[in-house]
């Protein structure tokens, strides 16, 4: 699952956008999945609480967005980490 985050400068509702972004993302598991959940104040719904996540911070190209070469990176990378954590839950049942 992946959450994409935008940095503002201030505070609400007078802050300022910046070109800081970040995206997050949770591997869904069945783990994952049954997890206890809790209520997001903020939201007003129901959240699993999840035990690991990966941040990209990074600053927006003014010019258009992330090229092919790098989505592509950046998805092998994550296919790794899924790998790995099915290695790891195949390790541990």
């Amino acid at each position: 699952m992946k959450k994409t985050l935008v940095f503002f400068r201030g505070k609400t509702p007078l802050g300022t956008r910046t070109d800081w972004i970040m995206h997050e993302y949770r591997l869904v598991t069945a783990d994952t999945y049954n997890a206890p959940h809790k209520k997001n104040q903020t939201q007003n719904h129901v959240v699993a609480v999840e035990n690991w996540v990966l941040c990209r911070i990074f600053l927006k190209k003014r010019s258009g967005g992330a090229t092919k070469k790098e989505d592509g990176n950046l998805a092998t990378r994550m296919e790794l980490v899924k790998q790995g954590e099915r290695a790891l839950f195949s390790m541990n049942s």
